[in-house]
């Protein structure tokens, strides 16, 4: 089953968490994040996810079977603004909701 290709670039405005298994730390209350993602025709796919604001960047790792997400690694959970943004995009997030 092939993943519907995707490489488009995302921006948006949040608060932004370090998140890790002792803690939750506000970084920010509202700051830019720009997003670079790309999905492939075989299932794999990445996130680029960087906030230049506070000098961070993360790297997200994807996997689909068909347009469906079966996994992803890199954080704790998904941004809110990712999962909509390809849910709007035909892809079904539904494992990345919480």
């Amino acid at each position: 089953m092939k993943t519907t290709a995707l490489k488009t670039k995302f921006e948006f405005f949040s608060p932004i968490n370090l998140e890790n298994s002792f803690t939750n730390k506000n970084l920010s209350r509202n700051t830019k994040s720009e997003m670079d993602i790309t999905i492939n025709e075989d299932g794999t796919g990445s996130v680029e996810w960087e906030v230049e604001e506070l000098d961070m960047g993360e790297c997200i790792g994807l996997s689909f079977e068909g347009n469906e997400l079966t996994d992803y690694d890199g954080v704790f959970e998904l941004p809110k603004q990712l999962i909509d943004f390809l849910t709007e995009k035909g892809y079904n997030m539904d494992w990345a909701k919480v």
